[in-house]
């Protein structure tokens, strides 16, 4: 039976433990709360902000800082010497799922070794949510001999519980103003509803109007037209007044052009 290389096992199963470690704070952390979070008693979680924030570090008691990200925080010893803290950069690959297999001993160590001593730990990296609560959870996991998911749970409830608050009141305060913008929506409909039936009324109260002033027309057009037909004293009668009124029209015309000249 072929013989399974231990070493080469625990290897591979540190590997797929610190990737899923990562795909998981990648997909649940983002949007952390804060600068800085202590997840467990003397360790702290941040990012490239807090971490340059060395006078604030001291005010919290921080001894040691774990760079995991030096190649994109570009700090050095010299920030924090005048306030007498250590200053440790451990470099992995940069990629979201990079591996911190060949560091997370090392980084697990360090904490260890300074928490014993009583000193306070700030394991940080760009962003402070994918490798920094990575190593935090391998700590807790190589050194405190805590499950993976008790681990895991540690980093979220401090990590990502004010995040939940502010998602939340986020989320509501959308739905506040989705819910004022469908009322103005209802009142903008309503309007356009009574403005069309006023204009509907309108149009149906012209178009009666215009009926009726066709009837008026039509029947005046067809005595006209009886007069015109009926015999010749109407004929007569009718030429009389066509002249009468082009007279007239005349006569208006001269009046009107001799005034304004």
């Amino acid at each position: 039976m072929r013989r399974i290389n231990r070493t080469k096992w625990n290897r591979t199963m540190s590997n797929f433990v610190t990737k899923f470690l990562m795909y998981f704070m990648d997909r649940k952390a983002d949007g952390a709360d804060s600068n800085i979070n202590e997840v467990y008693k003397n360790l702290f979680v941040g990012n490239e902000v807090i971490a340059r924030d060395a006078a604030k570090l001291k005010e919290l008691g921080i001894n040691l800082v774990i760079n995991l990200s030096p190649n994109e925080v570009k700090t050095n010893p010299l920030i924090y010497e005048p306030y007498d803290i250590k200053y440790c950069p451990l470099s992995s690959d940069d990629n979201v799922y990079t591996c911190l297999l060949n560091i997370v001993e090392d980084g697990a160590d360090l904490i260890e070794d300074t928490i014993k001593d009583g000193g306070k730990v700030l394991v940080h990296c760009s962003g402070g949510v994918r490798k920094s609560p990575a190593m935090a959870i391998a700590y807790l996991m190589l050194k405190e001999q805590l499950p993976i998911w008790n681990a895991v749970k540690c980093i979220r409830r401090c990590r990502l519980s004010r995040s939940e608050e502010m998602l939340d009141s986020e989320n509501q305060r959308r739905v506040d103003g989705l819910s004022d913008k469908v009322s103005r929506l209802k009142s903008l409909a309503f309007d356009i509803e009574t403005e069309s039936k006023d204009s509907n009324r309108y149009l149906d109260d012209m178009g009666n109007d215009f009926e009726s002033t066709h009837g008026l027309l039509g029947g005046t057009v067809n005595r006209l037209s009886h007069m015109v037909s009926a015999n010749k004293g109407n004929r007569k009668l009718m030429c009389y007044m066509i002249i009468g009124l082009v007279l007239l029209f005349f006569l208006a015309y001269y009046l009107i052009t001799k005034v304004t000249s």
